[in-house]
């Protein structure tokens, strides 16, 4: 069920990209644990404390065997943006702010790109807050 959170994850959660879009070391690299996970407007505890790790150009889930999906950025586009490469694509926006990673996409392949950081009830959308995991 988790892998799907991943799949969704438009984290899933970004670094600066070079021309080419993918990531640099920055960041985004390294390791995130969830604070927040809201869909449709409700709060969902079970993610809570899920691990994310991002790592050359791609973002796995510590819970769910630790398998990379590729992902790209532009840090430039307003909100910054975040695509997940694998399963068609997912259409994602992210900020970072200090040790706080927050990241916004919509639920399933064909969403489109959230605008704004919020989760509406009835909604689609997932919002994600995510701390930096302390060494």
């Amino acid at each position: 069920m988790f892998a799907s959170t991943l799949l969704t994850l438009a984290i899933t959660l970004a670094a600066p990209a070079d021309k080419d879009g993918k990531a640099e070391p920055g960041k985004i690299e390294g390791n995130w644990i969830v604070e927040k996970y809201i869909q449709g407007g409700k709060e969902n505890e079970k993610r809570k404390g899920s691990h994310f790790t991002f790592k050359d150009g791609e973002v796995s889930v510590q819970e769910e065997g630790g398998k990379g999906i590729a992902y790209k950025v532009d840090p430039k586009a307003n909100p910054a943006t975040l695509d997940l490469t694998a399963a068609g694509g997912i259409l994602g926006v992210y900020k970072i702010d200090g040790d706080t990673l927050t990241i916004c996409f919509p639920k399933g392949e064909k969403g489109e790109r959230p605008k704004k950081f919020e989760s509406p009830e009835g909604s689609e959308l997932v919002l994600m807050v995510l701390k930096r995991e302390k060494k």
